[in-house]
């Protein structure tokens, strides 16, 4: 007989297993046991040139204005309509609730869509590829390709081994999980794969194996689905992502962090006066016989730089020392914005520097503080730009749609727990991070194999390589890039 509490017990279990069927990855640079022979490098795609994290290694920006900016050849190329397709991707992004409101569940498992008329025509959507890179820079690392990989390999009486770890987290448990947006992932190894060994992982639905419909915005390192085919286009931000921004982004994740070069004191200091770079009576640094600051009584260093101030108990206007604790143990910023901030399209420079005020919070001996600091911004933390990728003759790399330095600037926080080369991370995302998109122009494919002399224009691939467009669900054409060329132009190139 079935009872009633039977089915309680059934139905929560699988309520329980439901909610962990999701899960996030985070990027970092290369540990040193992620090798190229164990697929960490060329050439299997990755994540920003990086390697999945585990947990408390995460990289992340930590100021909470982060600025983009267009070269001349970007805007050139591409155009007005070129850049508002950037600024789209970058708004879903902005769109996003500060860390500790979002609820993931308020996002879907599924956001990839195609364009038939696009697919049939090999465009690739400009505002989608620009998603992926800008989601991936801010700390994420592709769930599908890291759910399970490769640890170590080594051979003993002619057996090789392996040793597979997992580097995805459920978003709510925290929990190693194979799952992303829903679907169960399962890997098997291959060696050699491309002369390296890998952790190849596949969903364990055939259907998903077709077409990964619940791939996050994050994947783009995956072998199976590397990059966003043409015709597909993304409608923002999946469950997962969401999940793995927050989890880095929350203000109660404290991390070891130092700040980055271009910041400095903003005043602040005794009594709530100018001066040094605290907040209240002995919150940071400083002497009590000088303006400003207050007394240490934590173990950090301090960084330093001398401006205008004044406050305190003394009062009036002085030189200052404008101290702030640095490195400190600092608080997610819970919410990152993107501000343009414009190149001179005609001589390609940025305008001029300028400078940005924020207060943060670090903690120290056990007690939470703030202090008020100033970023001077000399150039966009993303510059987007334009170029030919190609390479010369003997080029054997393929089209090559985007090249990216993203993430090149990692700033690991190992040594600063007191054990230099034991941790990964956690560390800083810092700038500049330049996006190129290849303007080659369409690439036509034509092969010679063995007894063939001669290729004619017939013999050819006639869907061309890298043309980037921007389409989305609707009846409208896809635009295409250069914006000096249309839709039906590209049309006449393909028969």
């Amino acid at each position: 007989m079935f009872h009633s509490k039977t089915f309680l017990v059934i139905l929560l279990g699988l309520i329980t297993f439901a909610k962990s069927q999701h899960a996030f990855s985070l990027s970092g640079p290369l540990a040193p046991w992620q090798t190229a022979a164990l697929g960490y490098a060329a050439p299997i795609p990755n994540t920003n040139g990086g390697g999945p994290m585990n947990l408390d290694e995460e990289y992340r920006w930590n100021v909470p204005t982060v600025h983009y900016g267009f070269t001349a050849d970007f805007l050139n190329f591409f155009g007005v309509r070129g850049a508002e397709e950037i600024e789209k991707a970058i708004a879903v992004l902005n769109d996003l609730p500060e860390a500790d409101n979002i609820v993931i569940d308020d996002y879907p498992l599924e956001s990839v869509r195609v364009n038939h008329r696009a697919q049939a025509l090999g465009i690739v959507d400009l505002k989608t590829r620009a998603l992926q890179i800008l989601t991936t820079s801010m700390g994420l690392a592709d769930p599908i390709r890291y759910a399970y990989t490769l640890r170590n390999r080594w051979v003993d009486n002619n057996i090789t081994n392996y040793l597979v770890t997992m580097r995805n987290f459920d978003p709510e448990t925290w929990d190693y999980s194979p799952f992303v947006n829903g679907t169960l992932y399962t890997y098997q190894v291959i060696d050699p794969f491309e002369g390296i060994a890998l952790a190849l992982n596949t969903a364990v639905d055939p259907l998903d194996q077709l077409f990964a419909r619940t791939r996050p915005v994050s994947a783009v390192s995956s072998l199976t689905t590397e990059e966003m085919p043409a015709g597909g286009f993304l409608t923002g931000l999946t469950r997962d992502d969401v999940a793995g921004l927050k989890y880095i982004y929350r203000s109660s994740n404290y991390n070891t962090e130092t700040a980055l070069g271009d910041i400095s004191g903003a005043g602040g200091g005794l009594l709530g006066g100018g001066g040094g770079g605290g907040s209240g009576l002995a919150d940071f640094p400083g002497i009590v016989t000088s303006p400003g600051g207050g007394t240490y009584d934590f173990p950090f260093l301090i960084a330093t730089n001398t401006v205008a101030g004044g406050g305190g108990n003394l009062g009036g206007q002085a030189t200052a020392t404008n101290a702030f604790i640095n490195p400190a143990l600092r608080a997610g910023k819970n919410k990152i914005t993107f501000l343009r901030s414009d190149y001179d399209s005609l001589i390609g420079a940025f305008f001029q520097p300028f400078t940005v005020r924020f207060s943060e919070t670090v903690r120290t001996n056990d007690l939470v503080r703030s202090q008020s600091l100033i970023r001077t911004v000399i150039e966009p933390d993303y510059i987007f730009d334009a170029a030919d990728l190609q390479g010369a003759d003997a080029f054997a790399g393929g089209p090559v749609g985007v090249e990216q330095t993203l993430n090149a600037g990692w700033l690991s926080s190992d040594e600063f727990d007191g054990v230099t080369g034991d941790d990964a991370g956690p560390g800083i995302i810092t700038p500049s991070k330049r996006i190129t998109f290849n303007n080659v122009g369409p690439l036509f494919l034509n092969q010679q194999g063995a007894g063939v002399f001669f290729l004619r224009e017939g013999d050819i691939n006639t869907t061309p390589f890298i043309t980037w467009g921007s389409f989305d669900g609707t009846t409208n054409a896809p635009i295409v890039y250069p914006d000096k060329i249309t839709i039906e132009d590209l049309e006449r190139l393909v028969r």
